[in-house]
């Protein structure tokens, strides 16, 4: 069991990656409050980031990081030995796990750690694949596994929650806690320049969204609603992995001959700085079938576009219909295209819903949550050790 009178070590298990700068920048941040109270903060990916400065703000807030495989299922026995030797070793305090659960939980739960926490960032598959729950999504014994594990559950969005309580999460021990928003404000980037540089007409209807060629983000639904738009004038970008999922993929393309969008559609990659992105385009689309708390949408509102979302996630959480954004029922193709068109033929909508964007309610900033983070732990440990830093 972990020392109550030494330092108090809280161990993020991520089991991710570094993915870019601002990625390095945002996983830091959640660290910020136990860093200033004096703990020792260790992060656990599964492979170092491909440019090495990616994670430097995590290095500049002494926070070691520890390279473990990714689990092989939800139960690896070789990830419960690794996360229990690695507890022990440490004397771990908090074992705080993101995407890969159940096997950290169990070795974290073997190693006698005080206070495990699980942050729910995404919906069970079913919702993801926009399918009816099979008796094994209904059984869901991972799930419930970690459920019975966690001290604390912090699902990113009401949605994500409430889709815990059905599925057994006592709602006690499960609170939202959304995710940050970053807190460096991108620098204003030209219109015409952003344009240029992405070879778009200066006079073009501009739609993008970012995301992913994966079943789950929507591209086909949106693609469908965007052919709907009587304008050559009118481009979409699809910004994000063009590959991830390679039938999907033939699909979109399929689809994008079918309707004759030829050089009208454009897939971008990965794009590291959204801000050249933001500044070209006139309206952001979030498509999704399924989210918990898709970070593109809130920095789209943040840099002033007007958004049209699905209802998914936390969507409905930082959207009010017509007041900051305007809203679509999941897979509606209509519902998006009506959306586009009236976007399309009202410069002063785009405008009131755009500057009405930038004013986000309830969203954290890096500070407040690495606080919440910071009250959430110290809570559980109160419970153990009956006093904490």
């Amino acid at each position: 069991m972990a020392n109550p009178q030494g330092p108090l070590t809280l161990i993020r298990y991520w089991s991710s990656f570094i993915k870019s700068a601002r990625h390095g920048r945002r996983v830091a941040s959640y660290f910020d409050a136990t860093a200033a109270a004096g703990w020792r903060n260790v992060l656990v990916c599964s492979r170092p980031p491909e440019t090495a400065e990616w994670a430097d703000p995590l290095r500049a807030s002494r926070v070691a990081i520890i390279y473990h495989p990714r689990a092989r299922g939800n139960f690896d026995a070789s990830c419960v030995a690794r996360v229990f030797r690695l507890c022990r070793s440490l004397s771990c305090d908090v074992l705080h796990c993101d995407n890969n659960h159940t096997s950290p939980l169990m070795g974290a739960a073997l190693a006698r750690v005080p206070a495990r926490v699980w942050t729910k960032h995404a919906m069970e598959p079913a919702s993801e694949a926009g399918r009816p729950e099979s008796w094994r999504d209904r059984t869901a014994l991972s799930l419930r596994l970690t459920l019975a594990l966690a001290s604390r559950v912090l699902p990113v969005s009401d949605a994500v929650r409430e889709e815990l309580l059905r599925k057994g999460a006592d709602p006690r021990r499960t609170s939202v806690l959304l995710l940050p928003l970053d807190a460096q404000t991108p620098a204003p980037v030209d219109r015409s320049t952003a344009r240029a540089a992405l070879g778009l007409p200066a006079d073009a209807f501009v739609v993008t969204a970012i995301g992913r060629a994966a079943a789950v983000k929507g591209w086909d639904v949106l693609v469908e609603a965007f052919a709907a738009l009587a304008d050559s004038r009118a481009y979409l970008l699809l910004v994000g992995d063009a590959s991830a999922e390679p039938h999907f993929r033939a699909g979109l393309d399929a689809q994008i001959a079918r309707h004759g969008l030829g050089e009208r559609v454009r897939f971008t990659g990965h794009v590291s700085d959204m801000a050249p992105v933001f500044a070209a385009a006139d309206v952001s689309v979030l498509p999704s079938r399924s989210e918990g708390h898709a970070l593109a949408l809130v920095e789209a509102l943040r840099a002033g576009l007007a958004v049209v979302a699905s209802k998914v996630g936390a969507a409905s959480d930082v959207i009010s219909h017509m007041r900051n954004g305007l809203l679509f029922d999941r897979e509606s193709v209509p519902q998006l295209a009506d959306r586009l068109r009236a976007l399309h033929d009202d410069p002063a909508l785009r405008e009131r819903l755009g500057t009405a964007a930038r004013t986000l309610q309830g969203i954290p900033t890096p500070r407040e949550h690495a606080e919440a983070l910071l009250t959430t732990y110290r809570s559980l440990l109160a419970r153990t050790h009956g006093g904490v830093r």
